[in-house]
């Protein structure tokens, strides 16, 4: 025979449990529904193959057989690494998760420097604001960078006002 302590206790400790649940479940579900966090990750892993491929093409020398495959690795990788910087700073967060994630990881230090294995400070954020100062220059990142941190402050505002 159940006691209606019992009862209590175990409803208390189901509840208990289940709102431990629910914030796991939130930013699951936050993060399937903003495309931002795949950018995100799109733009770390393309950070990654650069790194890795400036590297690669630090230790070797120009005549060096490998040096020519090398560096058009790392060519590639760098233009990957700018396609994905272009696309992560061109997209608008859908949630406030993902504004703050965002804002979070283009003030990063991208990485290792490619070259040295010393650590590189500069992170995206430092790029936004040095191709922002040169807007008239007309490159698609320098018109995108410009309107970033307009863009996201206005996502901001509307994500507080619901």
């Amino acid at each position: 025979m159940t006691t209606r302590r019992a009862l209590i206790q175990q409803s208390t400790a189901a509840i208990a449990a289940g709102a431990a649940v629910i914030p796991s479940m939130v930013a699951n579900a936050t993060t399937l529904e903003d495309p931002i966090f795949a950018l995100i990750e799109e733009h770390k892993k393309a950070a990654c193959e650069h790194i890795a491929a400036g590297k690669a093409v630090s230790t070797l020398r120009h005549v060096d057989k490998a040096f020519p495959a090398a560096d058009l690795r790392a060519d590639r990788a760098w233009l990957n690494l700018r396609r994905a910087q272009l696309k992560l700073i061109k997209a608008t967060p859908t949630t406030m998760p993902g504004c703050i994630a965002l804002l979070r990881h283009v003030m990063k230090p991208q990485a290792e420097d490619a070259f040295d294995g010393g650590y590189d400070n500069t992170s995206l954020g430092d790029l936004i604001a040095s191709y922002a100062n040169n807007a008239d220059d007309g490159d698609r990142m320098i018109m995108t960078a410009h309107a970033f941190l307009p863009r996201i402050a206005d996502r901001i505002e509307r994500l507080s006002a619901t």
